[in-house]
């Protein structure tokens, strides 16, 4: 599972790391890295949500902006591979207080599980698809036994 931590730890990170803040130039400066990270700063908070002493509705503004914007293909598939547990961690600056992350850990939860039932569904239809062609084959065949005349298939 995919956790959430805070950059200004000043702890080592190890394993793969999602930035999922602002200005991750700062951060790759200051901060000890071991292993990999990646910036994936399209999941930032735009500035323009950010009500400074109103942490809540920062978030939820944060919540409703991913909402509307969840369908960007650059977005979708931050959030899919987040989902996916290609990452050891995201990061950002506000742990352990509330985060626009926790929204981003919920999101891509959903959007794993979204892809997930399209893919089960996609395979059941295949897989109906596969079964209908054999039968449309024996009907087929059936016909042509019932004709009489051998070249008839």
């Amino acid at each position: 599972m995919t956790r959430i931590i805070n950059v200004k730890h000043r702890e080592p990170i190890v394993g793969v790391v999602a930035y999922c803040g602002l200005s991750p130039e700062y951060w790759v400066q200051h901060f000890p890295l071991v292993g990999k990270m990646e910036d994936l700063s399209v999941l930032g908070k735009p500035r323009h949500l950010i009500i400074r002493g109103n942490r809540p509705q920062t978030i939820e503004n944060y919540r409703q902006w991913l909402w509307r914007n969840i369908d960007r293909e650059d977005i979708f598939n931050t959030l899919l591979r987040i989902g996916s547990g290609d990452f050891d961690a995201i990061a950002c600056w506000c742990k352990p207080l509330a985060c626009h992350l926790e929204v981003v850990l919920r999101a891509a939860q959903w959007v794993k599980e979204m892809e997930d039932a399209e893919e089960e569904w996609e395979s059941e239809h295949a897989l109906r698809d596969v079964e209908s062609g054999a039968a449309l084959e024996r009907h087929y065949d059936h016909l042509c036994s019932m004709s009489g005349d051998p070249d008839y298939r």
